[in-house]
């Protein structure tokens, strides 16, 4: 199955509201609900290795000091290791203080979650990353804020009440919280299997309601900004080139600025702005760690 189909009703459907940056409730047949499920997360809670700065709590749209629900670990004989998240404290914030648990970068350290956002690379050409909230109902993680990416939310448990608003009209804009966030485009209540995509620097605040949980991964799709650009063009005009290292006197240097010159001219005028923006794009996209040969298929085939 085409990676899109588990965000959207129709494979051009996600991708064609990422170029109109349109709002965009999805229905799709088979979301990607059961990459991270509660339960799997109590077992990780319960693990004791999952630590900061993978791991947040948020209240009043402030992040919680981890000193509040981390403990000290002894994994050597040495020196104390801190910011190993206590469980139990945790559900406790979350249970009788109202704090949104964030998990960070789920990607880097869940093998379902990884392999989803590589596929989903791939698919679109851009960096991901995923993020996993659990907010208690009637509370909102964060205040309305910006994010410099498009925000692809997949409701796992619970619903979550979203109010969306009208992407900026220029790039002039920062991302974070907002003062100024204009006008609401789309306001949906967000149910499971459901799937909200919120265009870049749309501004955006979310409430849980019902009784439960309310659940969900955020898969964030980043784009090139003008910095992204102005570093894959230095890497363009730069490549291939050999100038002499450390010129060893003023006509030497002359020489060899005259040289880099020449050449940045020449790599230039083959140069356009889809391929200078597909080498930005690829130069984003993170260089995932090779899982290799499973170590359970290394054992001896009779079972020694």
């Amino acid at each position: 199955m085409d990676v899109l189909r588990r965000f959207s009703d129709d494979t051009g459907d996600l991708m064609e509201a990422m170029r109109a940056r349109t709002p965009t409730v999805f229905a799709p047949q088979d979301p990607p609900t059961d990459l991270l499920p509660l339960e799997e997360l109590d077992d990780l809670l319960d693990g004791g290795l999952l630590r900061v700065p993978y791991v947040d709590v948020v209240t009043e749209g402030r992040d919680l000091p981890a000193s509040l629900y981390c403990t000290l670990r002894r994994p050597t004989y040495h020196q104390p290791q801190y910011g190993y998240v206590d469980g139990h404290i945790v559900r406790d914030l979350v249970a009788a203080a109202g704090a949104t648990l964030l998990l960070r970068y789920v990607d880097h350290w869940h093998p379902r979650t990884a392999a989803l956002c590589t596929a989903l690379e791939s698919s679109v050409g851009r960096q991901v990353e995923a993020f996993y909230f659990v907010t208690p109902p009637g509370t909102v993680g964060r205040p309305v804020h910006r994010d410099d990416a498009d925000v692809v939310v997949v409701q796992i448990a619970g619903a979550k009440q979203w109010w969306v608003h009208e992407p900026p009209a220029s790039g002039d804009w920062e991302p974070g919280p907002t003062e100024a966030p204009g006008a609401v485009a789309l306001a949906p209540l967000i149910r499971p299997g459901q799937v909200l995509l919120v265009p870049r620097g749309s501004a955006h605040r979310a409430e849980a309601t019902g009784e439960g949980l309310s659940v969900h991964l955020s898969f964030t799709i980043r784009d090139a900004g003008a910095a992204q650009l102005l570093d894959a063009l230095r890497s363009c005009l730069s490549a291939g080139a050999e100038p002499e290292i450390r010129p060893v006197d003023e006509n030497r240097r002359l020489a060899t600025a005259a040289e880099l010159l020449d050449h940045a001219r020449t790599a230039l005028d083959k140069l356009t702005p889809h391929a200078l923006l597909d080498e930005a794009r690829r130069t984003m996209r993170p260089e995932r760690l090779s899982r290799g040969t499973p170590l359970a298929g290394m054992r001896d085939p009779a079972g020694g």
